[in-house]
């Protein structure tokens, strides 16, 4: 039945090992204060597919309907491996970096309940890769599945790149949760082949999407990519001349900025090109 957050006592938290809300936890510790609502959960501490967790929060009656509401943070070498086992990933591999944020949600601190999740996370991740067909989760998102479609628009052969999946040096980026939605005030992701920016709405519990983004592609450093699989010798030839030539390797990191607006439902999203604002700073975009 249903726990009344004023019936839990107060007191300190050591466990080797537990089983919460379907996950294995390990090297749990925390104390529980009591609150006249219910208790406050202070420094709480543990391990969950092998990412080192911290959290505090309290869980409380409000209105007679029990609510949880925390802060949290997850540092971890294996930020993907760690979303995976949450059941949140899918376009996500490796990633070593933080993501931190603060929720609240109607029910028990284990049942977590999106159509009232209120709440924000940042994230900062390094060196990890974006995995294209079949992507769910936060690749679902952040609309880390559409940047394959993008880039193939660009007519640029990076099918050998998509097919291990799309490498990055550095993601960072906030978005805050409301009403079934994920909304992405700033995203952006660092590759070696472009510079991705991301910004709008992603429907958790629809489906949809209304975003806009932003790709840079980084000419100069694909040419490499674009002369090994190019079947012409010559045109390989022209590949490597045009990287190396005085003047033109310097400009053509700077000719090749586009960007979508991206609609739809998530298994089928409609990606129309936007004109863009030659008079607009760089980094702002014409999409609203």
């Amino acid at each position: 039945g249903l726990v009344d957050p004023r019936d839990v006592p107060a007191g300190s938290l050591v466990l080797a090992s537990a089983h919460i809300g379907g996950h294995d936890i390990n090297s749990l510790i925390g104390r529980i204060e009591e609150t006249p609502d219910g208790v406050s959960i202070a420094d709480m501490q543990f391990v969950i597919y092998g990412a080192p967790v911290s959290v505090d929060g309290v869980w409380e009656m409000r209105g007679g309907v029990p609510y949880s509401e925390f802060s949290y943070e997850v540092a971890a070498s294996d930020i993907g491996s760690f979303l995976d086992g949450l059941g949140l990933s899918g376009g996500l591999e490796g990633g070593e970096g933080v993501i931190a944020g603060t929720f609240s949600w109607q029910g028990a601190p284990w049942d977590f309940d999106l159509p009232t999740a209120v709440g924000e996370t940042s994230l900062l991740l390094n060196s990890g890769r974006l995995l294209g067909a079949g992507a769910g989760g936060i690749g679902r998102v952040i609309g880390l599945f559409n940047v394959a479609l993008i880039l193939r628009r660009l007519n640029l052969n990076f099918k050998d790149v998509f097919s291990k999946g799309l490498s990055f040096d550095t993601m960072r980026g906030h978005f805050r949760i409301k009403n079934g939605n994920a909304t992405i005030s700033s995203l952006q992701v660092d590759t070696p082949s472009a510079d991705i920016k991301v910004r709008g709405r992603a429907g958790l519990i629809e489906r949809d999407y209304d975003q806009c983004m932003r790709v840079t592609t980084k000419l100069k450093e694909s040419l490499p990519v674009l002369s090994a699989v190019a079947i012409e010798p010559s045109a390989a030839l022209a590949f490597w001349v045009l990287g190396h030539i005085k003047g033109i390797s310097s400009m053509i990191n700077e000719v090749a900025t586009v960007e979508y607006r991206i609609t739809g439902s998530w298994d089928d999203p409609q990606i129309t090109k936007i004109a863009l604002d030659e008079n607009a700073p760089s980094d702002n975009f014409t999409c609203n």
